[in-house]
């Protein structure tokens, strides 16, 4: 009785490990003891064995052929190349648009975006601002109607 009580779960953890590796002689004796007098146990190990071979019936084992190996290499070099292209083609595409919109702004910067105005009078001066007073500090800014055409 003493077995029943304390040995259940040792009896199923040797129960799976049986399937793993080689009993010792001691583990052997109690696993042995214990299955005699535990009922429960012994239904345990045997839905243990159904579970087990179930498992061991619907394995396969896979027929390889001897160029296997050489056949997935194939694939996957012959998958490579077709993969780089597209997987580059956004690169190439964002490199275009970013090309032609520097070309634009160098386009922008080299033509001069404020042009001077001349007044009758000063020859070649820079007229961006136009003061009415010679001494002020703060310039006005040329207003349409003040332009000569």
């Amino acid at each position: 009785m003493n077995m029943r009580l304390f040995g259940c779960g040792k009896f199923r953890y040797l129960s799976i490990e049986k399937f793993d590796r080689q009993l010792t002689p001691k583990e052997d004796g109690f696993y042995r003891k214990h299955r005699e007098v535990c009922f429960t146990c012994l239904r345990h190990e045997q839905q243990g064995l159904n579970a087990m071979n179930l498992l061991n019936a619907a394995s396969m084992e896979p027929e390889i052929s001897e160029d296997f190996d050489a056949k997935v290499l194939a694939v996957y070099r012959k998958s490579r190349k077709r993969v780089a292209i597209t997987y580059w083609s956004p690169v190439f595409a964002g490199a275009a648009l970013a090309c032609l919109a520097l070309l634009a702004t160098l386009q922008l910067l080299a033509r001069s975006p404020i042009h001077t105005y001349q007044r009758p009078g000063d020859a070649g001066a820079d007229n961006r601002f136009y003061n009415q007073d010679q001494q002020a500090t703060t310039p006005n800014l040329i207003l349409h109607r003040e332009l000569t055409r």
